[in-house]
């Protein structure tokens, strides 16, 4: 246990004083490690009484030094050294109960919580993930827990609006399961188990990063602390969205999703053009129950004294009586949800852009020539090859090029009922309601919209709205 670890030889001499109550020891300290070490013996009457240091002597790398001191027949001797860098080599004791006794222990390697079999945060993160638990592929921002019902009506199954930024993908918006008639058949990875390890030297984002939950406990990581950890979890890891009934989601896109929708599409891809992209979020992290247990140790300085309940890593000593608990139980729930990429709809925002100009065309149709002009540069507003038109007739030459462009390469969508250039059909319910209802309803539904829609618009302009969007 030489290469490159602590070993320091001490050989221990006694020339005993017959006639006297102490006895002469020689030592002789050798630091054959890469560290600085500072070697401590101590002496005590009886096993486990008080101890008094006889000595502490700093040594850096290959240094030798030699010393003498007398020490009481029949007590007890300990020696053992501490790392700069952190860590304690295992102590060595003797009786000495006789003369001229040999005492030269072998110092090993410093005993660090690795040693006594207990996984380290490091190891998870730099091998295998905690449960497979990886935030980063997470869509959502936040990792806090959230109830499972909210995942099956929201997010699993629905549609993730997404760009691009800095090659990775950033959730925008999103399209609920519903309204595209995503049926849910969740599946789970694993079972009921238990995980127990130590960490220390870690960055507060690291440790909420690599352990499910964790942010529940209100804990703001410290560096120079060291934690005990203790996971009981059921049900916990990856779940997925699985097709069984072979259900037609392109159709359901084009035929059952809301009008409202595409004109929402429409905007982000007149926004973001071909950075915009659409996914069916398929994946989720859930978890049915998870039971936290979490110690935090305090340090101590290199000069306490040192017993099986002191753990020893690199970056200090800490001890296990000084310590404070939490512990925390979380329902069931989930944490995070994203897609693999096995469903893509990005094709269909060009059916979305179709269906706001076909419905734009049916609108402007019914507007006055200066109205038509007016709104179809706030169109432009979000395109930037947009090119301004001087008239009525030809904005709507354009809007019907576009659309009829469209169909033409998409033959099965040709008759889609959003795609269609027909008169706008009148609700008696939208044209009987108030004054007050129409434009609450119209502010609703623009709010909704992200403003796409003229906040200047006049009463008969918003019923037209309404009557397309409803």
């Amino acid at each position: 246990m030489k290469k490159k670890l602590l070993l320091l030889s001490i050989e221990i001499f006694f020339i005993g004083l017959i006639f006297g109550q102490t006895w002469t020891v020689k030592l002789k300290l050798i630091n054959d490690t890469q560290d600085e070490a500072v070697v401590y013996v101590k002496q005590s009457d009886q096993m486990n009484s008080s101890q008094n240091v006889l000595c502490r002597i700093k040594l850096s790398v290959d240094q030798q030094k030699d010393t003498s001191f007398k020490v009481n027949k029949y007590s007890i001797l300990t020696s053992y050294a501490t790392l700069k860098k952190g860590g304690k080599t295992e102590s060595s004791s003797i009786l000495i109960n006789k003369n001229n006794l040999n005492f030269s222990p072998e110092l090993n390697i410093p005993q660090t919580i690795t040693d006594i079999n207990k996984p380290t945060l490091t190891d998870f993160t730099n091998s295998s993930k905690l449960l497979e638990y990886d935030p980063s592929k997470f869509l959502n921002k936040s990792i806090t827990p959230k109830p499972s019902s909210e995942l099956f009506n929201q997010y699993l199954g629905g549609i993730a609006i997404c760009i691009q930024v800095n090659g990775k993908d950033s959730l925008i918006d999103k399209i609920e399961p519903q309204l595209i008639s995503s049926e849910i058949k969740p599946y789970y990875y694993s079972a009921e188990d238990k995980k127990e390890f130590y960490f220390s030297n870690q960055l507060d984002q690291n440790i909420k990063g690599s352990i499910p939950g964790i942010t529940e406990l209100g804990v703001n990581f410290n560096t120079s602390k060291l934690y005990h950890l203790k996971i009981v979890y059921k049900g916990i890891g990856e779940i997925g969205w699985k097709n069984d009934k072979n259900i037609d989601l392109i159709s359901n896109f084009t035929n059952s999703l809301p009008l409202a929708h595409h004109y929402k599409l429409a905007k982000y891809k007149l926004k973001y053009g071909d950075s915009l992209k659409l996914y069916l979020i398929n994946k989720a992290y859930c978890f049915e129950g998870i039971y936290y247990q979490l110690s935090e140790m305090k340090k101590i300085d290199e000069n306490h004294t040192l017993n099986a309940s002191v753990f020893f890593v690199n970056n200090g000593n800490y001890k296990n009586e000084d310590k404070t608990t939490i512990e925390k139980t979380l329902g069931g729930g989930f944490l995070g949800y994203w897609s693999d990429n096995a469903v893509v709809f990005t094709e269909l925002l060009d059916f979305s852009l179709s269906s706001y100009y076909a419905q734009q065309r049916n609108l402007f149709a019914s507007l006055p020539e200066e109205e038509v002009k007016k709104r179809f540069l706030e169109m432009g507003k979000l395109d930037s090859t947009f090119s301004p038109l001087s008239n009525k007739a030809s904005i709507l030459a354009y809007l019907d090029s576009y659309v009829n462009s469209y169909k033409l390469n998409n033959p099965n969508l040709s008759n889609n009922s959003n795609l269609i250039v027909t008169p706008i059909a009148t609700d008696k319910i939208i044209n009987n309601l108030s004054i007050n209802e129409i434009n609450s309803k119209y502010d609703a539904l623009n709010e909704n919209l992200d403003f796409l829609l003229p906040k200047d618009a006049g009463l008969e302009l918003k019923k037209k709205y309404l009557n397309i969007l409803k």
